[in-house]
C-alpha cells in the first residue's frame, strides 16, 4: 500500500510492526523485536500477564518522551477492535511522515511503558548513576541500577563510534554475549574467517583503526585530563604487549592479527609518533598543575613500574625475591599484600 517515495524513507520491516494485527489474524498478541540484540534473561511471564482486554496497543520502554520501537509487546486483540492497522495506514498517506517516532505519536497513549529491562543500551554501563538519570525516562531512575545487573534485552544501537555493533567491531561493550552467543552456531568459524581477512591500509582497516582510537585512547565523553592521564597509559599497554605478543594458533592468530592491525600495526609504522603527535595536541590543553600530575603518572609507567618488574624477575631468578622483600617490608618500604 505505500508508493516509491515512502519506501525510500521507511523499509518494509519497520513497517510491518504496525500491521501485524492484519498479517497474523490468528493470534491475539505477539512479540516484536529487532534482531541486533541479546537476550539475556527469560520473559514469558510479563508477556503472558497481558490481558486480552487492556486498552493498549503496544507496550515498550520509553526514552525521554517517545518509545523505542526497537521492541515491543503488541495487543493485537486490542488493535483489531480499534481498526487500528485502518487509522494508523491513513495516517501515513495523509501526513509526510519521515520518521519513526511520528508513527508512535498519534497513538503514544496506548502504548503503555515496559520495564526498562527490555531495553539496555551498552554504554549505560560506562556511565555514572547521575549520567544514568540524565539519559533515561524519569519513571526508570529507581530501578536502572538493578536493571543493568539483570537485563532482558541487551540492544545493540547505531553510532559510528560511540556504540558499534558486535559484528563489525568485537570489542566493544557487552560484544562478549554477542560473541558467546554465535560461538553455539554453525556461523562462528565463517564470521571468523570474514573478519579476519581485513587487509593493512584498506578502507575497512582504516575505519576499525578510527574506532580503536576513539574507544580505547581519545573518547569525547572523557575530559583533556581523564584524556591526558588514561590514553597514554592504554597506550603504552597496548604498545608493549604489541612487541612481546606471540600468538601460535593459526586460525586465532590470522585473526587477532589480522584484526587487531588496527590497533597495533601502525607500531610498525611509526604509530609511536602518531600518537604522541595526537596525544600532546591534548597535553597542550591542560592547565599546569594538570601537566605536573601527569608527568608523575608517565614516570610511574614508563619507568618505576617497568623497573619494578625488571628487579622483581631477576630476583626470582636469583632466588633472592622472597629475602629481599622480607627485607623491605621490615623496614616499612613495602606492605604487607
Amino acid at each position: 500500500p505505500f508508493d516509491e517515495d515512502f519506501t525510500k524513507r521507511f523499509s518494509k520491516m519497520v513497517l510491518v510492526k504496525y500491521f501485524l494485527a492484519d498479517l497474523f489474524p490468528k493470534y491475539s498478541k505477539m512479540v516484536w523485536s529487532d534482531v541486533d540484540v541479546i537476550f539475556c534473561n527469560e520473559f514469558s511471564t510479563d508477556f503472558l500477564n497481558i490481558k486480552e482486554n487492556d486498552e493498549n496497543y503496544f507496550y515498550g520502554v520509553y526514552d525521554k518522551i517517545y518509545p523505542y520501537e526497537g521492541f515491543f509487546y503488541c495487543n493485537l486483540t486490542y488493535q483489531r477492535k480499534n481498526q487500528f492497522c485502518k487509522k494508523i495506514l491513513e495516517i501515513i498517506r495523509a501526513q509526510k511522515i519521515d520518521k519513526e517516532p511520528q508513527l508512535t505519536e498519534f497513538c503514544r497513549s496506548k502504548i503503555a511503558p515496559l520495564k526498562i529491562e527490555y531495553c539496555i543500551f551498552p554504554h549505560y554501563y560506562r556511565l555514572s548513576e547521575e549520567h544514568l538519570r540524565g539519559v533515561v525516562n524519569a519513571i526508570y531512575h529507581n530501578t536502572i541500577k538493578q536493571a543493568l545487573r539483570e537485563p532482558i534485552v541487551i540492544q545493540y544501537d547505531s553510532h559510528p563510534y560511540f556504540q558499534i555493533k558486535p559484528w563489525d567491531y568485537p570489542f566493544g561493550l557487552k560484544a562478549d554475549l554477542w560473541l558467546n552467543a554465535l560461538a553455539k552456531t554453525p556461523f562462528m568459524s565463517d564470521w571468523i574467517d570474514s573478519i579476519a581477512r581485513v587487509e593493512i591500509g584498506s578502507e575497512k582497516w582504516h575505519r576499525y583503526h578510527s574506532i580503536v582510537a576513539y574507544h580505547y585512547y581519545f573518547p569525547l565523553w572523557k575530559t583533556e585530563e581523564q584524556i591526558a592521564h588514561d590514553a597514554l597509559k592504554t597506550f603504552l599497554d597496548h604498545y608493549f604487549s604489541c612487541i612481546h605478543a606471540t600468538i601460535k594458533q593459526e586460525n586465532l592468530g590470522m585473526f587477532l592479527n589480522h584484526y587487531f592491525s588496527h590497533a597495533h600495526a601502525e607500531i610498525k609504522e611509526n604509530s609511536l609518533e602518531a600518537f604522541l603527535n595526537h596525544y600532546f595536541s591534548h597535553v597542550y590543553r591542560l592547565p599546569k598543575n594538570a601537566r605536573k600530575k601527569l608527568f608523575r603518572v608517565f614516570v610511574k609507567h614508563c619507568i618505576l613500574i617497568p623497573l619494578k618488574s625488571f628487579i622483581s624477575k631477576t630476583l626470582k631468578i636469583l632466588k633472592l625475591h622472597a629475602l629481599v622483600k622480607k627485607i623491605l617490608i621490615q623496614l616499612k618500604l613495602l606492605k604487607k599484600n
